[in-house]
């Protein structure tokens, strides 16, 4: 596959909110996981699709690696990206779609979105797939600022980004974690909604 990276470059403000929505939902991922709701094979698959709509270089490498490891053919990867989701795998469908909306609305997906998921999957299984598309994405804001960092580095500057973004971004995700991972435990202290959903305006 022909893949275009650094299609998007997320502001701080994004890169905050991207990883204290990570951070709060993580663990239900580690949790199917660990319960076997969730194989390491879909988690990839759904990683590779944020990925690939996002741009991330650096997680595309990685994840397709992953992916080969884990014994996933190429053509299955070629599958998450097609527009005709009747040739995406029954069983697979419902979490890739989800990842393409969560992803293309920058994490606002629409509530419709999120009750489909959960009645394709149950609540457990659905809050595993919210925690690895929130995860990647988490991956994808900081490591486009890292690509192009290490693109810059190599003598080939990446369209559209900058020195000072590459360096605030990646200087910011230092701050970030510590302040997020407060953040995060008051929410759910004080049971805040997992997730949050785009108005109807924004819908149309």
């Amino acid at each position: 596959m022909n893949q275009k990276f650094y299609k998007r470059f997320f502001t701080i403000k994004e890169s905050y909110r991207i990883l204290f929505d990570a951070m709060r939902t993580m663990k239900y991922m580690s949790r199917a996981k660990r319960k076997e709701e969730l194989s390491t094979e879909l988690i990839e698959k759904v990683m590779l699709t944020v990925t690939e709509i996002n741009g991330c270089e650096v997680c595309s490498v990685f994840h397709n690696r992953v992916a080969e490891k884990e014994g996933i053919k190429e053509e299955d990867i070629q599958m998450l990206f097609v527009a005709n989701v009747e040739e995406i795998p029954q069983d697979e469908a419902p979490a890739i779609l989800f990842a393409r909306g969560y992803a293309t609305s920058s994490g606002k997906p629409s509530e419709n979105s999120w009750k489909s998921l959960i009645q394709s999957y149950g609540e457990s299984k659905a809050k595993g797939i919210l925690g690895t598309v929130r995860t990647i994405m988490m991956g994808n804001s900081f490591g486009i600022a890292w690509g192009a960092l290490t693109n810059r580095i190599k003598g080939k500057p990446v369209k559209g980004s900058s020195l000072w973004y590459e360096i605030s971004m990646l200087v910011s995700f230092i701050f970030f974690i510590p302040v997020a991972s407060v953040h995060s435990l008051l929410a759910g202290l004080f049971n805040k909604p997992i997730i949050t959903f785009q108005t109807q305006e924004a819908a149309v």
